[in-house]
């Protein structure tokens, strides 16, 4: 909780206001007379030097600086000018042996002022704690840019907290700063943490993965696809969530195998898990239509799913069972007619009672499924035969 301010003594509200007023020569004479200038020990909403900077008036500041101050009054009142964005201020001040050290750099890079924040660097500005420069460019302060570029070389994980803002702008399809992020010598293949999620470094990552996975077409373009470096099927994989069929289709011309197995992650298993939760009107991205594209595009390039277990298939069934019928039935048609699911998988799939459920719903599809099911379709009903009344 935070602490109650004090009172100001009646004689610092004096002081006080001469400074605010700019009286340099009243605040001269208040000094040579004895009187007190510095406040005592306490918790105050402002100083006579605080309201100096505040008002600009370095030489006020100097008179009371060259008067006699503490290291804690000198070390606050270098935070309040940089605040007010007054490096000549801060340059007095740090003559006087007030910390630079002290500022920390978000203070600093919140300014927008590229010769305060280059002096703050070139007197030793930690740029590594709490990832500033990946917090600079994330917050898109293009002045720092300039200054990025001096220092990125110098500073050890520079290239990496760029690579880190990279990847926010790839996920928002802010084509602008990838843009200039790409040009200052950000890496959009560096494994990087993720500055939204925590700890970071357990949702590590790279900008172009983040691209695929978010569907940003333009920004993929932008970095390109580099068959010898990139794992093509994992990133095709990864852009299950996305389900932007031309990014999809920039992976596939580019070599993506929709059959093909990174680690223990397939496309096609990817994809056809998107459709299923996506027919759940409660998840984030429940557009099934989308979903159901992309399957199509990935069957028009020879993908299908072959489920490498029982829980794969047990899964889908729960996700059709859940959903509304006519979203399951519509989608499982439209999968079916793509040839994206060979007949022994269906069969398997549509072979439990609640599956017979949903062809025998009478919803548009139920029918085109049935037939792909081999079941028998109930006759209608005739009146041959019947005695007329």
């Amino acid at each position: 909780m935070a602490r109650n301010r004090d009172p100001l003594p009646d004689d610092f509200k004096e002081l006080i206001g001469l400074c605010r007023a700019g009286r340099l020569f009243d605040v001269q004479r208040w000094i040579e007379a004895g009187r007190r200038f510095t406040l005592p020990p306490g918790n105050f909403t402002t100083s006579p030097l605080r309201a100096s900077i505040e008002k600009g008036f370095h030489s006020m500041v100097e008179v009371l600086v060259k008067a006699g101050s503490s290291q804690e009054q000198l070390d606050d009142a270098l935070i309040y000018a940089v605040r007010a964005s007054r490096l000549d201020i801060v340059e007095l001040l740090a003559s006087q042996g007030a910390n630079a050290d002290q500022v920390c750099s978000d203070e600093v890079l919140y300014t927008r002022k590229p010769p305060l924040i280059r002096w703050f660097v070139d007197h030793g500005l930690n740029m590594e704690d709490g990832f500033p420069i990946a917090h600079a460019f994330r917050y898109r302060r293009r002045e720092f840019l300039g200054i990025y570029m001096g220092i990125r070389d110098k500073v050890p994980s520079a290239r990496k907290q760029a690579a880190m803002a990279l990847r926010i702008h790839c996920r928002e399809g802010n084509l602008k700063w990838v843009s200039l992020l790409l040009w200052a010598g950000a890496d959009p293949r560096m494994v990087v943490p993720d500055m939204e999620n925590s700890p970071p470094e357990e949702f590590a990552g790279t900008a172009l993965e983040d691209a695929v996975h978010y569907g940003k077409l333009d920004i993929v373009r932008k970095i390109g696809i580099d068959p010898e470096r990139d794992d093509l099927t994992a990133l095709l994989a990864r852009s299950s969530l996305g389900c932007e069929p031309e990014v999809i289709k920039v992976l596939l011309a580019a070599g993506a195998d929709p059959n093909g197995f990174s680690g223990e992650e397939s496309p096609m298993q990817s994809f056809m898990c998107s459709f299923g939760w996506s027919l759940d009107s409660s998840f984030l991205r429940s557009n099934p239509d989308s979903k159901i594209e992309c399957i199509e595009v990935l069957a028009s390039h020879g993908g299908r799913w072959r489920p490498k277990d029982a829980y794969e298939i047990s899964s889908l069934r729960r996700d059709l069972a859940r959903a509304k019928p006519y979203d399951a039935v519509r989608g499982l048609e439209r999968i079916i007619k793509s040839g994206a699911i060979e007949k022994d998988v269906f069969l398997e799939l549509m072979r439990t009672p609640k599956m017979r459920l949903l062809m025998n719903s009478g919803h548009p599809g139920s029918v085109f499924l049935r037939e792909c099911s081999g079941q028998e379709l109930p006759r209608r009903p005739t009146t041959r035969g019947r005695r007329r009344l």
